[in-house]
């Protein structure tokens, strides 16, 4: 039995750091479009929204394909709402407007351009296979713990973990890993129970660093705009 697969991109306006960063255009596109076509190829997805509280944006998103069912509340886009209350949002009024409830629900964020159709197909078989409530994406870290430090007010580093010996070389260190801010995926079920993703059951899909920029700033934008040129 098929599933029914809802993929949701949040793109709000008025982001502060870089103006207009979801239709700002990288390599001549706009940002949110890369992630609506690696969507939009997705062999398992069934459906492709895109959340926005912009008309300017809810036309561009039409044109590259995605399905924007409505307007979302500017009281659902300020920089202190997190995105997961945009998707419950979405969930909620598909549920009551249109009698539709998928049966797993994807959030993709807009800023992680480099995300390959690829590596959203195996994070849904993952997710599949593994009967999983949640799945979240990760990158390998290139520092381990051991190598982290804070500075105190007199300019002294401070080791986050204490240890007997920091000559530890890496190999003999376990990896640790970040969220890159990729791919999210619950079912509706157990993310209007719990309202996150991060769930302590939560299934790790490790992802390549090359998809992993997350763009936050004008750097991040930079990088990615060089990554692509090189043909990653």
């Amino acid at each position: 039995m098929s599933k029914e697969i809802l993929a949701i991109i949040p793109a709000r306006s008025g982001s502060k750091g870089i103006k207009d960063k979801n239709i700002k255009l990288l390599n001549n596109i706009p940002l949110m479009s890369y992630s609506i076509n690696a969507a939009l190829n997705s062999k398992y997805i069934s459906r492709l929204v895109v959340t926005t509280d912009s008309k300017k944006y809810s036309k561009i998103a039409s044109a590259y394909g995605a399905d924007i069912p409505f307007i979302r509340n500017k009281s659902l886009s300020t920089d202190n709402v997190h995105s997961v209350y945009a998707i419950l949002d979405v969930l909620n009024k598909l549920k009551n407007n249109e009698s539709y409830i998928p049966d797993i629900v994807l959030m993709l964020l807009p800023t992680s351009p480099l995300r390959s159709t690829k590596s959203i197909d195996s994070a849904i078989k993952l997710f599949l296979e593994n009967n999983s409530l949640s799945l979240v994406s990760v990158v390998e870290n290139e520092k381990q713990l051991l190598h982290l430090r804070t500075i105190d007010k007199n300019g002294i580093l401070k080791p986050i973990i204490k240890s007997d010996n920091y000559n530890v070389q890496r190999e003999d260190l376990d990896s640790i890993y970040s969220l890159n801010g990729s791919i999210y995926i619950s079912t509706p079920k157990q993310l209007t129970k719990t309202k996150t993703f991060h769930n302590k059951d939560a299934m790790a899909f490790l992802m390549p660093k090359n998809e992993s920029v997350d763009i936050n700033d004008q750097g991040d934008f930079d990088y990615a705009e060089y990554l692509l040129n090189k043909n990653y």
